[in-house]
């Protein structure tokens, strides 16, 4: 394996490992533990392309590097893919728990424009 620098390495070992924390907390569903991960994913992977332009690698560690973030990048798509999923499954059980939910939160309407507001009652005259 060709050695990367010592920042980019550790980089790229940070997002590793908070990808991983992300998966596990998308196994376990708890909410706020998953936005914290995910938050705390964002923040390495930024910090990681600030420092990325800057560094200049011979063509072996530019082809390890570049597969290394292949996976990183097919693991990323694979939660995606499992948060949507978990969407999903919440979705049908706030159906089946809050069925009057299902309905659309818009009154239907046929044109463009949407349609006309519904007054409240609470002003009756329009004054200028």
């Amino acid at each position: 394996m060709t050695h990367l620098s010592d920042p980019l390495e550790s980089a790229l070992r940070q997002i590793e490992q908070r990808s991983g924390a992300v998966s596990a907390k998308l196994i376990t569903g708890e909410p706020q533990a998953l936005a914290d991960a995910a938050s705390a994913l964002q923040q390495i992977a930024v910090e990681f392309f600030q420092i990325a332009p800057s560094l200049t690698l011979s063509t072996t560690a530019s082809a390890a590097l570049k597969a290394r973030l292949q996976r990183i990048a097919a693991g990323m798509a694979m939660q995606r893919e499992n948060l949507i999923r978990r969407q999903v499954v919440v979705q049908r059980a706030l159906d089946a728990i809050l069925p009057a939910a299902q309905g659309s939160a818009y009154a239907k309407t046929t044109s463009p424009y949407s349609s006309v507001g519904k007054q409240t009652g609470a002003f009756k005259v329009l004054a200028a």
